[in-house]
């Protein structure tokens, strides 16, 4: 049999493939927590390696392999802070190499930043149903790049708010982003932010962003940005006195800067609320840190391959 080379999916085929399954890739991305933190049989996740390139230019790379399903996925990405600046491009940039474990053979190349966006919104998604209460209904989003755009458009599918307020350190796009998708613009991140009981912080800042002093007490902060040890977008007033959950603990405390230059411990993964095997302090300040688990990068792109494939 002739083997024709691996398929090529671009953002557009990840969005095609995705458009209609945001019901069940939130499911997936919900069993790959308690897949990781039970330790399930199967599925290899080494820890992520990431190489500076330069002060402001990285690569990072994520394998994952699925014994039961045959498949292994290898993300590579460079994330370079001047790139808008100076060359008008996305900050970061990659694929996912997607590989069968039996044969060794390429079965596929995917974009790798429509995949990151969609699952970690997904991931959000799976906090908000078991990190926020059911009374929480306003939103504030800090950043409006491809992230801020993925969880503006799978969270409020997924839960209806009464207000969704945005924040851009460049007002004309804050204005474009909440005019898009119909957000309040808002002038500072303090007034984004003030009386939220949901907040997203995207960004890819090296110094706080958001502080305790603008949050109210008790609500949830998911830190999807920053991905690097020297980069942050909490303040250590956050960090220390909130409940912090994370994806996979030991990824936070190896590479997550938000959690190592605060000094900050966390209380458990989010596979372990799913299980129910720790509690949850209502009556405190949570932080979810979502340092992105290429676990979620495979499941991800096997239900790209499976629909694309019926």
């Amino acid at each position: 049999m002739e083997f024709l080379g691996p398929k090529f999916y671009s953002a557009n085929d990840v969005n095609r493939c995705l458009s209609n399954e945001s019901e069940r890739l939130i499911e997936v991305i919900e069993e790959s927590f308690v897949t990781f933190s039970t330790k399930q049989a199967g599925f290899i996740q080494p820890q992520r390696m990431a190489v500076n390139i330069t002060e402001y230019n990285s690569l990072m790379m994520k394998p994952c392999i699925s014994l039961s399903n045959q498949i292994a996925s290898f993300k590579i990405l460079t994330i370079n802070q001047l790139n808008e600046i100076n060359f008008g491009l996305p900050v970061i940039q990659g694929v996912i190499v997607v590989f069968d474990t039996i044969s060794g053979s390429v079965n596929a190349i995917v974009d790798a930043i429509s995949v990151t966006d969609r699952r970690t919104a997904a991931a959000s998604a799976v906090a908000i149903k078991h990190l926020c209460k059911e009374s929480d209904t306003i939103l504030a989003i800090i950043g409006t790049g491809h992230q801020g755009a993925s969880h503006v458009q799978l969270l409020s599918a997924y839960k209806k708010f009464s207000e969704i307020r945005v924040f851009s350190r460049t007002k004309e796009n804050c204005h474009a982003f909440a005019k898009k998708y119909n957000c309040i613009p808002c002038d500072s991140v303090k007034n984004a932010v003030k009386d939220a009981d949901i907040i997203v912080t995207a960004t890819t800042s090296i110094s706080p962003v958001l502080f305790k002093k603008w949050i109210k007490h008790g609500c949830l902060i998911i830190a999807v940005g920053a991905p690097l040890c020297n980069q942050r977008e909490l303040d250590d007033e956050i960090m220390l006195t909130s409940q912090i959950f994370t994806d996979t603990e030991e990824g936070a405390y190896a590479s997550a800067g938000d959690v190592i230059l605060s000094n900050a411990k966390i209380h458990g993964e989010l596979g372990n609320v799913i299980n129910k095997t720790i509690n949850i302090d209502w009556n405190t300040t949570r932080v979810f840190k979502s340092n992105g688990m290429a676990v979620q990068d495979l499941v991800t792109v096997k239900l790209i391959l499976d629909k694309d494939l019926k």
